[in-house]
Order: structure tokens, then C-alpha cells, then sequence
């Protein structure tokens, strides 16, 4: 009887550690200490953040689960404009039909490229939000879409705030 209740104190603390370390994880993919820029979960239940941290003056993306983050570039904020590009195409007003408003952060890691978009297209049509991987290497292009109710934030921050990134000219879609 005293083992029976040694091991089931046991696996109680043992289950509040893992709970415990489950959420520093989810912490890891999206701390608190960072204001987000964008973010967004995609169809693969994997998450894209964009984010900017004021007191130690870095930005940040990261790509992936609470369990496991596959991709973390983080680049203080004189120096992400070498590995953060931005471009946009903006055409007319919500209100037209011929409306366009087309925004895309390109991240390079080795030879692998990632392209967030943010795509509003015409009066009437759901917007598209998402993430492009190619790995140079193979030759492998994946465009993954992101479930648009869990968005947060725009990539249009960046029209505002150059300083954070290379503008390009070129549409990386």
C-alpha cells in the first residue's frame, strides 16, 4: 500500500513537471518579453512569428510547433536588413474591385528561402495568408496556407518601419 501511494505521488509530480515544461515550450515559440510584428498558425498547425524585442533591440522569426522549433533567425535590428527583405505591391483602395495589396518578407537560412505572405486581392475575395519554403538544394517548393482567425499583426509594420529590413522591388511569390 505505501508503494502504491509512493508511485502514484510519484507520477503526479512527475505529470506537473512535464505540464511545466510543456508550457515553457509554448513560450519559446511566442515570449512574452517580445511584441509581435505578425504571426500566424498555418495548416500544418505549425507557427510562423515575426517579432521585435524594444530593450534588447532584435527582431526575430521563428517557424514551428510549441514541441519543436525548426527555424529561429534572430538579428538585432542594425543588422536584419541582411536577412530580412520586404516587398509590396499595393494597387487602389479596399472599396475597388481592382484592389491589390500584396506583402512579403523573404528570410534566407543557408539555401533554404521563407516566404511569409500576406495577400489581399480584389473586393469580395478572402484574403491569403501563408509561408513559401524552398530548399535550393533539392529543388523543393512548398507553400503552405495559414489559417487566417489565428493572425495576428501585419506584415504592412514594415512599410512603416524600413529600418527593420531591405525593401526589394521584387515580388517573391
Amino acid at each position: 500500500m505505501r508503494y502504491t501511494f509512493l508511485f502514484v505521488v510519484t507520477l503526479f509530480f512527475l505529470s506537473f513537471d512535464a505540464i511545466a515544461q510543456k508550457g515553457q515550450k509554448t513560450q519559446k515559440v511566442q515570449p512574452q518579453h517580445e511584441e509581435i510584428i505578425y504571426s500566424f498558425v498555418t495548416s500544418e498547425n505549425k507557427t510562423v512569428v515575426i517579432a521585435f524585442e524594444k530593450q534588447q533591440n532584435y527582431v526575430v522569426f521563428r517557424y514551428g510547433t510549441n514541441e519543436k522549433v525548426e527555424v529561429e533567425i534572430r538579428e538585432s535590428k542594425t543588422t536584419a536588413e541582411k536577412k530580412f527583405k520586404y516587398s509590396f505591391f499595393k494597387r487602389g483602395t479596399p472599396k475597388h474591385t481592382n484592389y491589390l495589396d500584396l506583402n512579403y518578407l523573404n528570410v534566407n537560412v543557408g539555401a533554404t528561402q521563407y516566404v511569409i505572405f500576406e495577400d489581399y486581392i480584389a473586393l469580395g475575395v478572402e484574403p491569403e495568408i501563408g509561408i513559401i519554403i524552398t530548399d535550393a538544394n533539392i529543388g523543393d517548393r512548398k507553400e503552405i496556407k495559414g489559417d487566417l482567425t489565428t493572425k495576428k499583426g501585419s506584415l504592412n509594420f514594415f512599410k512603416e518601419n524600413e529600418d527593420f529590413v531591405e525593401m526589394s522591388t521584387s515580388v517573391f511569390r
